[in-house]
Formats: structure tokens, sequence, C-alpha cells
């Protein structure tokens, strides 16, 4: 209402409150994506059409909007150091006092893993985005691929 009041046509206020895949099944015009996902990488990777600069924005908020945890980042390498927890271990309640000590020596599976998030400026209106290991290596798992799907939705 406040898009129409402020003079807006009303296809364009409609549009704004869609998401890409609700706007497209109700017939409204959709923006090109600006990320698609790459395959055949070693890494799990997507392209995201922005320059390098303003891609480690979005890739931040989108983190942000994500869920993760972001625990470092160095922007003149183009790595989010990030935690992830595994949808499934995210409802699991945290041992109690007695079961830590009689589970002494055995170690604790919390579904917690350590990412990097590497961006790399191919051109000034393309980058280039992959998930790494905790080691920098690259990471083609099942996590890794449901990274770069969550960060897709936010991206598009």
């Amino acid at each position: 209402r406040l898009m129409l009041k402020l003079g807006a046509p009303e296809i364009d206020a409609k549009t704004a409150l869609l998401t890409p895949t609700a706007a497209a099944a109700a017939g409204l015009p959709t923006a090109a994506p600006r990320a698609r996902l790459l395959s055949g990488r070693p890494a799990a990777s997507m392209q995201i059409d922005d320059g390098f600069d303003r891609a480690w924005r979005r890739v931040g908020v989108a983190l942000d909007r994500s869920g993760f945890t972001v625990e470092d980042r160095d922007r003149s390498q183009g790595v989010y150091y990030v935690r992830y927890v595994d949808p499934a271990f995210a409802g699991k309640e945290e041992p109690n006092l007695f079961q830590k000590l009689f589970s002494f020596g055995k170690k604790a599976d919390d579904g917690l893993a350590r990412y990097r998030v590497s961006i790399k400026g191919d051109s000034d209106s393309s980058s280039t985005l992959s998930v790494l290991d905790a080691n920098g290596g690259p990471d083609n798992s099942a996590n890794g691929k449901r990274i770069t799907s969550l960060l897709l939705d936010e991206l598009k």
C-alpha cells in the first residue's frame, strides 16, 4: 500500500511482495536471476553476476539471513569462515552431566562443521563463490551443496 501511495505502479508493488517462484507462478514479470549454481567443479560453486565488492557484501548479508555463524572474514583473500549446523542435529538436546561423565573419551557428533566460503572476482561483472572445507580444500559434499543452495535462495 505504501508503494502505491508513493506512486509506484500496481504491478511493481505486487511483484515486490512475491518470491521469484511465486511471481512466475502468478504470471507476473520477474527479474533474471543474478546467481546460478555451477556443476562440474571440485567444490560446490555458484556464479554471481556482480563484481567482487558487491558480491562480497551480498554474500555477507545472505550468510547472516541464512542463519550461518560467521566466525571470521578475510576480505583481502575473499574468504568467510563460517559454522554450519546440519539440520538433522539442529533440534538435538545437549547431553546432561551424567551423560557427559559416562561417555568420557567418546567424541560427540553435534553436527557442527566449519567451512570457508570463498569469493573470487572473475571480472567487473562476475564473481565465483566456492564452498571449501575447514582446511581450505574443495568441498563437494551434501553439506557443501546445501550451503550453496541456501545462499542461492538469498542471492537470487
